[in-house]
C-alpha cells in the first residue's frame, strides 16, 4: 500500500523545495516509485521544477481534474517526468493557470485522484497549498499517513499561523502522525531559532540554510542534487522521521 506524506507551512516556509529534496531522497534511497503532487493552484510549481521545457510540454493536473473519472492510464498520461529518474513523476499546475482555469472540483474528486496515484506509487508526497480549507489540501490532510507541517523563523509565519489556525480548528490533523519543522531561511542574518522553537512549540527538526540549494531554486535547477552534506544529512533524518511514523501508525 503507498504511503502518502502531505506538507504544509507559512508562506516561503520552502515546502515545495522541502518536498522536491524529499522526493529524490526516498527515491534514490529506498529505489521507490515516488510521485509528487503539487496542488498550489496560485503559484504553480511545474514552470519552477521544469523552467527549460516549453509549456505545451507540462500536462496540467487541472486537465486530469477535469475529468469524470480518473483512471489511472489518464493520471500516468498527465505525470511530468525527469530523464534522471525513471521513477519519480509529478503533477502540478503550468505556467499562467491560476485557481480559475478549470472548473472547480469538490473532495470526492481530490480523494479519486488520491487513490489513483496511490495505486501507481510506493510513495506519494503532497505539496498542499497554504489553503487548507481547498478541496485538495483538505482531502490530502484527511488521507496523508504523515503532516509535515513547515515554519520559518519569522514575523511573517508567526502571523500566518496565528491568522490561519483558527481556521482549520474542524480538520482532524491526526495527532500522532504530525510531524512539525523549521526552515531556517536566511544565512545573511540573525534567525531567532531558539525563539521560534519555543513560539510554535513541539519542532521535530530543523532544516539548516543551504547557500547552494537558494542557489538552485534561483537557476531553476532543483531537481539536480546538493553537494552540501549537512542539508542531506538532516533531509536523511527527517526521512527516517516520517518512515518510523508511518510504521508506527500502521502497525
Amino acid at each position: 500500500m503507498s504511503k502518502i506524506i502531505a506538507i504544509w507551512g507559512s508562506p516561503g516556509a520552502g515546502c515545495t523545495t522541502f518536498a522536491v529534496k524529499l522526493i529524490k531522497y526516498i527515491y534514490k534511497s529506498q529505489d521507490a516509485k515516488v510521485i509528487g503532487i503539487f496542488a498550489d493552484n496560485q503559484t504553480p510549481a511545474l514552470p519552477v521544477l521544469f523552467p527549460n521545457t516549453r509549456k505545451e510540454f507540462l500536462p496540467s493536473m487541472g486537465g486530469l481534474m477535469s475529468r469524470t473519472q480518473i483512471e489511472k492510464r489518464d493520471m500516468l498520461n498527465y505525470l511530468v517526468t525527469f530523464k534522471k529518474y525513471k521513477n519519480v513523476g509529478f503533477l502540478g499546475y503550468a505556467d499562467g493557470e491560476n485557481k480559475y482555469t478549470y472548473p472547480e472540483f469538490s473532495e470526492s474528486k481530490a480523494k479519486n485522484l488520491i487513490e489513483t496515484v496511490s495505486s501507481a506509487a510506493d510513495y506519494v508526497i503532497i505539496d498542499c497549498s497554504t489553503d487548507l480549507n481547498e478541496p485538495f489540501n483538505y482531502t490530502a490532510v484527511q488521507n496523508a499517513d504523515v503532516l509535515i507541517k513547515l515554519c520559518a523563523p519569522t514575523l511573517k509565519s508567526v502571523s500566518y499561523f496565528s491568522s490561519q489556525l483558527p481556521l482549520y480548528s474542524d480538520l482532524v490533523f491526526k495527532p500522532e502522525t504530525y510531524i512539525a519543522g523549521l526552515v531556517e531561511t536566511e544565512k545573511e542574518r540573525y534567525m531567532p531559532l531558539s525563539e521560534a522553537k519555543e513560539h510554535f512549540g513541539n519542532i521535530k527538526f530543523v532544516i539548516p540554510y543551504c547557500g547552494s540549494l537558494r542557489q538552485q531554486l534561483m537557476d531553476g535547477k532543483l531537481l539536480e542534487s546538493v553537494s552540501d552534506s549537512n542539508f542531506n544529512g538532516k533531509i536523511s533524518k527527517i526521512a527516517e522521521m516520517v518512515a518510523t511514523t508511518i510504521d508506527s501508525y500502521k502497525n
